[in-house]
């Protein structure tokens, strides 16, 4: 068996909040704390600086309190043991950036292990369901929570029952869960802005337009609308963050409904925040109108939660978020687009 080592952070800010990652890897998606494989002739310094930026894609210059753990992690199935030490550090920031491995994949991960950054932000754990958190990183976190008098202590965890368990029991995990007070004062993470290609919305014909509430914005839709500009350009897709001066308008309702009657696919994001959000109430007229008239085909449904939604009903389809990485979730966009046009 290979072993690999690796260097963990944990930062907390002046809130007692930790700095994680919401991470999907080995077909799990869940919290846990940056970590990294360290590469020969590295230092703990360099390598821990990397942990951070690597695997968050922002840059937080941490620094080096003191050791608090050591943690093995064995997976049998891939040959691999990953073993790592953990260490308490402060921060310093500077100005957010955009890493590259957001858009490359990491070198140093071997394929099947694969990563993909889905969000990350200072957080009280506290408020997220346990299963949502890596079970070590987990373990981790109570345990200082405590503040036990060992200054040092070790724990060992299985790879391949992790991912066993979280298959068998179909754990739904929902990135849906900071809310703005919940990011530091003293680290403003926002996601970078698109670039596009400047059009007139009062006439334009999107392939998709988007229809969501707030809360799910930084989490689901803005990483969705991403993918979505590589494969099809900018100007194919009506997302509202990318048209803010052509939306301060009087009569915005009005104009909304229109962009999306327009559109060759209407996607609803359904989900709790949808059925209380008014705005969520008006665009979804549109797509009342739509069924009314039978055009089924510019519909689709994507869910993120399994909460009721007015006007939604158990025969009506939809895609699980959960299910189907983003890629796959473009490639179903795509799919219906191409079937709405009238040139097949």
């Amino acid at each position: 068996m290979n072993s690999i080592p690796g260097i963990g952070a944990i930062i907390k800010n002046d809130k007692n909040q930790v700095f994680m990652v919401f991470i999907s890897r080995r077909g799990m998606k869940r919290w846990e704390l940056p970590t990294r494989m360290i590469i020969d002739g590295e230092s703990l310094y360099l390598s821990l600086y990397k942990c951070v930026e690597e695997e968050s894609s922002y840059e937080i210059i941490p620094k080096i309190k003191k050791p608090v753990c050591y943690a093995l992690n064995m997976s049998k199935k891939n040959a691999l043991s990953f073993f790592g030490m953990f260490f308490e550090c402060s921060f310093e920031t500077s100005e957010v950036k955009k890493s590259e491995y957001l858009i490359n994949p990491r070198k140093d991960i071997p394929e099947n292990l694969g990563q993909e950054l889905i969000q990350a932000s200072f957080i009280d754990w506290h408020e997220i369901e346990k299963k949502q958190i890596h079970p070590q990183h987990l373990k981790i976190l109570e345990i200082l929570d405590r503040k036990e008098k060992t200054p040092f202590f070790t724990i060992i965890s299985d790879a391949d029952e992790e991912h066993k368990y979280y298959n068998n029991n179909k754990v739904i995990l929902d990135p849906i869960i900071l809310e703005a007070n919940n990011v530091s004062k003293s680290l403003t993470i926002t996601p970078t802005k698109i670039k596009k290609t400047i059009i007139n919305i009062k006439d334009h014909i999107f392939d998709v337009s988007l229809s969501f509430p707030g809360e799910i914005r930084n989490n689901v839709v803005f990483p969705l609308v991403n993918k979505l500009h590589e494969v099809m350009g900018d100007d194919k897709v009506f997302y509202d963050n990318n048209y803010i001066s052509q939306l301060a308008v009087p009569n915005l309702d009005s104009l909304l409904q229109d962009i999306y009657k327009r559109s060759k696919l209407v996607v609803v994001f359904l989900c709790e925040k949808y059925n209380e959000k008014e705005w969520c109430g008006l665009e979804f007229r549109v797509v009342r109108e739509l069924i009314k008239k039978k055009q089924f085909q510019k519909i689709m449904f994507i869910r993120t939660d399994y909460e009721n939604v007015d006007g939604i009903f158990g025969i009506d389809g939809y895609v699980n978020f959960q299910d189907h990485s983003l890629d796959e979730i473009v490639n179903f966009i795509q799919e219906r687009i191409y079937l709405n046009t009238d040139n097949l």
